[in-house]
Formats: C-alpha cells, sequence, structure tokens
C-alpha cells in the first residue's frame, strides 16, 4: 500500500534524484509541437521525493505535451532549493512557495491572464479540511476562492491531489472551472515513491502515455483529444489503490470531478468508470460511471438494463434478440445524493443506435449537431418519436413514424436534447444537438 499523500494540483511530477542541492528530474514526456497561450503555477510545500515527482510530471505536460511558453508556468517550491524539472540542466523553480511568493504567484496570474486564455493552478503537499500545506506557509479555501474571483480567464482548472482535498469544491467551484481533487472532503489520498497513486495515470491519460510505455488511449468520446473530465476517469479505473476492488477497505482512494462545462458528476466511489458488456443472458443491470460500451448480444428472453452515469453506447456487433427486453437509463449524482428518485432516472441516453436481429435497418440521425432540423431514418421500423430536454420534459411527439422521418425543432433553445424511439421491439434513446 502506497504512502499517505496530499497533493494540489493539476499537473504532476517525474523520477527525480537529488544533484547536490538540487533535483534532476526523468523526462516523462515527449515535446508534441502543440502551442498554447495558457498561464500556469505549480506550488510546491515539501520536499518530499513523490512531491518532486508530480511536479515535475506537471511541468513537462504543459510545457512538452501543451506547448505552454516556459515564460508562462511558474514553479514555485522550498526555499534554497534550485529544482530541475525538465532534465535541460536548468533550474526551473521560480522561487519558494513561502507566504510573500505564494501571493507573488496569484498576481503573476492576475496581472497576465485575460478572458482570452487559460489557467492552470496545481498545489503538491500535505494538507486538511479546507487547507494545504505550503513551505512556511499554507493554502486555504478561501485564499483559493479569493484569488479566483479576482482574475480574469478563459477557463481554470485546478488538481487538488492531497487528502481531504474534495473540501475545497464547495468554496471553490463557480462558471469556467474545472476541479479534480484526488480525496473527497474527509479522506486520505495515497502515494509512492512514484507520486501520487492518482496523479499518475492522470498524467499519463492527458499525454497519451508515458515515454517507454505503452500508449494510452482516454480518448473516450473519440473526438481526438482527451479532456481533463476524460482523463480523470482514466485515471480512476488505473489507480491501484482506487479501483472499485479496494471498496471494502478504508484506506482506498476516493477522488473527485467537478466541473461547470458538464451537468456529469464523479459521486458513486465504487464503480468503474468505463465497463465493456459483451453477451447477456438473464435479468441483469449494468452500470457504469461514465462509459458503458455494449459489443455483445442481448439473449432471447433476457430483460437487460444498461445504467451510465453519462453515456452508453452501443456499437456495430450490438444485438437485441427478439423476445428480449432491453432499456437504458442515465443515473443523476446529485439526485442521487438527495435520494431523489423521481430526479434519479429522469430520460435515457444512447450514444449509438442497435443492430437487430430481426433485420430492421440501422437507425441513423443527421445531421447531429444541427440547427434544429434532422432526419431520422427508420426504414421498415416503425416507431413512436418523443424529444425531450434535459429535464425530461417533452417537447415533441409523433406516434407511428417510419421510413425518413423529418424532425424540426427549431423553435425550441440551441442545447442538448434526448431523442427517444420506442417501439414493439425496442426502446432506444438518442442525444441531438441543435446550434
Amino acid at each position: 500500500m502506497g504512502k499517505r499523500l496530499l497533493t494540489i494540483g493539476l499537473l504532476f511530477a517525474a523520477t527525480v534524484s537529488q544533484v547536490s542541492a538540487a533535483y534532476t528530474c526523468k523526462k516523462w514526456f515527449d515535446k508534441t509541437g502543440k502551442t498554447c497561450n495558457d498561464y500556469a503555477i505549480i506550488l510546491i510545500g515539501g520536499t518530499e521525493e513523490r512531491f518532486m515527482q508530480e511536479a515535475a510530471k506537471a511541468y513537462q505536460y504543459l510545457i512538452n505535451v501543451k506547448g505552454c511558453n516556459k515564460n508562462k508556468v511558474r514553479i514555485y517550491g522550498q526555499d534554497g532549493l534550485g529544482c530541475d524539472f525538465d532534465g535541460d540542466g536548468k533550474n526551473d523553480k521560480w522561487a519558494s512557495s513561502a507566504e510573500f511568493y505564494r501571493d507573488q504567484a496569484f498576481d503573476f496570474l492576475k496581472n497576465n491572464s485575460t478572458t482570452s486564455n487559460d489557467i492552470f493552478i496545481t498545489v503538491i503537499d500535505h494538507g486538511g479540511v479546507d487547507n494545504i500545506s505550503l513551505w512556511n506557509s499554507s493554502l486555504t479555501a478561501k485564499y483559493l476562492s479569493e484569488k479566483l474571483s479576482a482574475t480574469k480567464f478563459r477557463k481554470a482548472t485546478i488538481v487538488l491531489s492531497a487528502c481531504y482535498s474534495g473540501s475545497f469544491i464547495d468554496d471553490i467551484k463557480r462558471n469556467n472551472v474545472t476541479i479534480v481533487t484526488t480525496a473527497p472532503a474527509n479522506r486520505y489520498g495515497w502515494g509512492t515513491n512514484d507520486g501520487d497513486t492518482f496523479s499518475s495515470p492522470f498524467y499519463e491519460a492527458l499525454a497519451g502515455g508515458y515515454i517507454g510505455k505503452a500508449k494510452v488511449n482516454a480518448d473516450y468520446n473519440n473526438d481526438g483529444t482527451v479532456s481533463y473530465e476524460e482523463a480523470f476517469v482514466y485515471a480512476k479505473d488505473h489507480d491501484g489503490n482506487s479501483k472499485p476492488t479496494n471498496a471494502a477497505e478504508s484506506w482506498y482512494t476516493i477522488p473527485r470531478y467537478w466541473s461547470s462545462d458538464t451537468p456529469w458528476r464523479f459521486c458513486r466511489d465504487t464503480d468503474w468508470g468505463v465497463v465493456t458488456q459483451g453477451y447477456l443472458n438473464g435479468t441483469v443491470t449494468k452500470e457504469a460511471m461514465y462509459l458503458l460500451i455494449g459489443n455483445g448480444t442481448i439473449a432471447k428472453g433476457s430483460n437487460v438494463t444498461f445504467n451510465s452515469g453519462k453515456t452508453i453506447r452501443l456499437t456495430k456487433g450490438f444485438k437485441v434478440a427478439q423476445g428480449a427486453k432491453f432499456r437504458t437509463s442515465h443515473f443523476d449524482c446529485e439526485a442521487e445524493k438527495r435520494a431523489n428518485e423521481a430526479e434519479l432516472r429522469k430520460f435515457e441516453i444512447v450514444d449509438q443506435e442497435v443492430e437487430r436481429e430481426n433485420g430492421a435497418a440501422d437507425i441513423t440521425v443527421s445531421p447531429n449537431p444541427s440547427t434544429g432540423r434532422y432526419i431520422v431514418t427508420l426504414g421498415e421500423v416503425e416507431a413512436d418519436v418523443t424529444v425531450l430536454d434535459m429535464q425530461g420534459r417533452v417537447i415533441r411527439h409523433f406516434a407511428n413514424a417510419s421510413g425518413d422521418f423529418e424532425l424540426d425543432i427549431t423553435d425550441f433553445p440551441n442545447g442538448v436534447y434526448v431523442l427517444a424511439l420506442n417501439s414493439a421491439n425496442f426502446k432506444l434513446t438518442q442525444k441531438i444537438v441543435k446550434f
């Protein structure tokens, strides 16, 4: 079991060895050729090796993977300790993380960032409720909230990888902010000599893998980019101290994710983020915290339900045999925390449609996204077509549709809607986007 640790940050460290009075860090990420206009600060409190490893991963992710300008990324660490975080032989530490320089770090963001760029805040050390230790100082949730309010940015990403770091979320959540914490408000985080056990797969996912190791793919929505949300889900499933298999232990890691960009939240401590499900027979319910992929067959006579916190994807190979019952359902973390069953199963979400054994043509919806007009290709299938908003309210309903069915919602606001298709043989849904 790893050593207990606390950190806050958006980027983490590498393998570190001490050379004279400085640390020299292993190279974790090659340069990608990308460029970005972000500003970032990395705050390190203690001198423990794992803290330096996390800081190096964070710094190299920003500089090498995202392509940030070194002049826009500043590291604040221990007094009297020079640090080479990217292996170029130069000291990358800007100043101490003591109180005066901690304030200076946030002034750097305040004085340079505008509404046209993103900012990243990373802090690495031990922590308690609403508090994280720095070098002869600390960072509190109230302080961080005040500094965010004083700073202009397009989007801010804050990763808190410290014990009890989830306690910061209620104070700092706001528009255009994403928060990742490696622990909830009332539990420890964990680490080894290689750094925080959650941050390692988190940065691995963002970069697509570490140098000299197998590539990884956390692009779950196949849009060509790994988001912080996707990296969080990958890390949850690949942190050996966080997997649902450790749920019976009192020490296991429970990370948290909050973002104003998405209604999805991580609230369940024991569910896998991504689940791939093949052949099923009998009465079965399968669940995933984030993405549930169906790629097999629902056998004749079965009664199967897929539940997901965000997306259910039915691949081309997925089939529902005649005589089988199949439905998909979305669970709402916020409603679940309030034990509000009425909100818990508000609507259904399916990413792709089913290929059925009865020979019915594949159902497609195009274009999607659109300005509000869609063609729903039903072929020989006859189905009721219902459009719901994200609160589960019906805004359109058509009975016994078939063929190429034209759907028009141009008179409704831009946003995401749910298209529900119901026939005698199946019940499927798909998200549609109006812009």
